[in-house]
Order: C-alpha cells, then sequence, then structure tokens
C-alpha cells in the first residue's frame, strides 16, 4: 500500500491556531470596547437630552412654569422610554435618535399636551394658555396683559375665560386682543 506524502510544490505554511485565536481575542476585545463606547455615549447622550430640556423650565411666572413643566414632563418620559428600548436592543440607535430630534426640536409633544393645532403657535414655542384657576381670575390676568403695555402678538379669551392664550414672537408682534367664543 501507499502512504500520502502532500502535495508536490505545497505554497500554503501550516495552519498557525495559536496566531488566529489571538486574532479572534484581539477582535473581541475591540469589538467590547467599541461596544461600552456607544454605550457611554448613549449614556451621555441620554443626560444631555435631559439637561437641554430642562433649559426650558424656568421662568418668572408660576402659571408658565406648570404649563412648561407638564411639557417638560411628557418629552422626558418619551425620551426615557425610548432610551430604556435602545438599551433593550428593541430599536436601533438611528430610532432613538429620530425620536430624541423631533422631541428635541420642536414643541409638538407640548402642543400635543395642550391640545393644540399642529399650525398653532404653540409648536414654535412662541404662546401659552394660561389659568389662573377660574374664569375670575383668568379675566384679571386677561386685563392685565391688555392694559400693561407688555409687549405680545396676541392675547385670546377663549371660551369666555376658561383660560387665556397669549403670544410673543420674536418681532413683528400684532397686539391683537381677540375673543373665541
Amino acid at each position: 500500500m501507499a502512504e500520502f506524502a502532500g502535495y508536490i510544490g505545497n505554497q500554503y505554511p501550516p495552519t498557525d491556531w495559536g496566531k488566529i485565536g489571538v486574532n479572534l481575542l484581539e477582535q473581541f476585545d475591540k469589538e467590547n470596547q467599541r461596544r461600552k463606547d456607544e454605550k457611554e455615549k448613549i449614556d451621555n447622550d441620554y443626560a444631555e437630552s435631559f439637561s437641554k430640556i430642562g433649559e426650558y423650565e424656568q421662568t418668572t411666572d408660576q402659571d408658565v412654569n406648570e404649563f412648561i413643566y407638564k411639557g417638560v414632563d411628557e418629552v422626558r418620559n418619551g425620551i426615557k422610554t425610548q432610551y430604556d428600548l435602545l438599551k433593550k436592543g428593541a430599536i436601533t440607535m438611528a430610532d432613538y435618535k429620530l425620536y430624541k430630534s423631533t422631541a428635541m426640536s420642536d414643541w409638538s409633544s407640548l402642543n400635543k399636551a395642550v391640545k393644540g393645532s399642529a399650525s398653532s403657535q404653540h409648536v414654535k414655542g412662541e404662546a401659552i394658555d394660561i389659568s389662573g384657576g377660574n374664569k375670575i381670575e383668568n379675566k384679571k390676568i386677561f386685563d392685565y396683559i391688555v392694559s400693561s403695555g407688555l409687549d405680545f402678538d396676541q392675547c385670546i379669551n377663549e371660551y369666555d375665560f376658561t383660560w387665556v392664550h397669549i403670544s410673543l414672537k420674536k418681532s413683528g408682534n400684532r397686539k391683537q386682543v381677540l375673543i373665541i367664543k
């Protein structure tokens, strides 16, 4: 019987399994580091989002603060939900970023909280609806704004002082005083 002696002119070096193992371990280490860096980036992005949202919270008017706090809470809760889904792997980073940028770039969530129109000045952050708790207080707020000389775009008595809509633009304020019945 004949014995196999190998191929003539075999040009392939023998497989170095030790080197392959080391290369695989290095690749695993790089991937683990990439994942840690990505997780840190996501965590930092999440913390930064909360910080930026918080920048909108401070005003000197308690009614305005309460109004804004409700919207801020809604945006924060939405971002937290998306963040939790991202960490669980239920959504992609692209989905998370899309949600966060939408929530941060416009006030659609805040406008939704006040059941406003998509074309409303609420969406642009130029308007708020204020309530002093009852129609008498709302009338006082309305009268004060109209007679104070404050700059505003619109001051609207909505539904017999159920609330007062006040808007302010950066420029071109019309000082419109309106009533919605």
